[in-house]
């Protein structure tokens, strides 16, 4: 005996006609037994249907509700404390670029790096650290 899968694959395939006359017959006495079947196999393709012809579409103003959502959960992440912090970094790179600046009596991008008083006898980097 076939199980109710395969009556449902039956089934639809008796709508293109593409099953035998045996099979079709089955088919038939199976759901004359089973009459609930046939009614939830018609809701399902009924469903399929349905979903197959929609046209689904945002609603107006679906972009920019999404942009502004995202907007304010992006603020959210700068709140103050995070600029405080921020700015208090910046203002440690500053100082310490002055004080770069002012140690090796020079102006220059390498004064920034600390390299500018580099000579012959002393080219390690880790001599101007001490």
């Amino acid at each position: 005996m076939k199980v109710e899968d395969k009556y449902h694959k039956d089934w639809l395939l008796k709508k293109d006609s593409a099953i035998s006359e045996e099979e079709s017959t089955s088919l038939d006495v199976f759901l004359k037994e089973h009459p609930q079947l046939l009614v939830e196999w018609e809701i399902l393709e009924a469903q399929i249907d349905c979903l197959n012809t929609a046209n689904f579409t945002f609603s107006e103003g679906f972009e920019f509700k999404v942009m502004d959502q995202w907007k304010r959960e992006k603020e959210q992440l700068f709140d103050q404390s995070s600029k405080v912090i921020l700015y208090t970094g910046i203002a440690a790179a500053v100082i310490l670029m002055i004080n770069l600046c002012v140690t090796q009596n020079s102006m220059s991008l390498d004064a920034l790096f600390g390299i500018a008083d580099m000579n012959a006898d002393n080219t390690s980097l880790l001599f101007y650290i001490d």
